[in-house]
């Protein structure tokens, strides 16, 4: 099998079909299909452009062999940290998807490891996980926090039920780890705060 690498598509599904074509790949029964090769996606499918609902369906015919398949590990689209600089000489503060997450249904396949380097490359100090208990088998990530421990950085687990807001047990929690965590970036430490998905 033999691949075409895509990147960044912003919206503009229009201006992709005319590539396409010249590849090879003729769209038949909704999808593009190519009898050789596939077409991998490894940047954004939408941003401010008016095609953002095309481009998503134009992608979303991945699931079969020689459609076009966004994939997403740690090789195909690393892992980026947007920070924030909450005041100065503070520490930096991140909001982002879970490190190492895996489901072949939902595309993903991210390597833990790699992810851990990536925020420790940062320079976090601490690592604050919003998942809910059943979420780290679903994820395929049991051992998440002892990993994130033993690459040097501190843990911390404040479930979040997903789609949903912090409830009375967050709550509690948080009289004690928000003002830990707030003190971290004060001395100039680095806080990253994940979900499943991204915030």
């Amino acid at each position: 099998m033999n691949y075409d690498v895509i990147a960044d598509i912003h919206g503009h599904a229009d201006a992709l079909e005319a590539p396409l074509g010249h590849l090879g790949y003729e769209q038949t029964g909704g999808a593009w299909r190519h009898p050789g090769r596939q077409a991998l996606f490894v940047g954004d499918f939408i941003d401010h452009e008016p095609l953002q609902r095309e481009s998503v369906d134009l992608v979303r015919w991945g699931e079969g062999m020689n459609r076009l398949s966004p994939l997403q590990n740690s090789i195909s689209s690393p892992w980026c940290i947007a920070e924030r600089m909450l005041g100065e000489n503070e520490g930096r503060f991140s909001r982002t998807l879970c490190p190492g997450k895996k489901g072949p249904s939902c595309g993903w396949d991210r390597d833990l490891e790699k992810g851990l380097r990536v925020i420790r490359d940062w320079g976090a100090s601490t690592v604050v996980t919003l998942l809910e208990a059943h979420e780290f088998e679903l994820l395929h990530l049991p051992r998440l926090g002892e990993l994130v421990q033993e690459a040097g950085m501190r843990w911390i687990h404040l479930p979040i039920r997903d789609m949903d807001i912090p409830d009375q047990n967050f709550a509690r929690e948080w009289r004690t780890t928000g003002p830990e965590i707030h003190e971290s970036i004060h001395v100039g430490e680095n806080v990253l705060i994940h979900c499943g998905g991204g915030m």
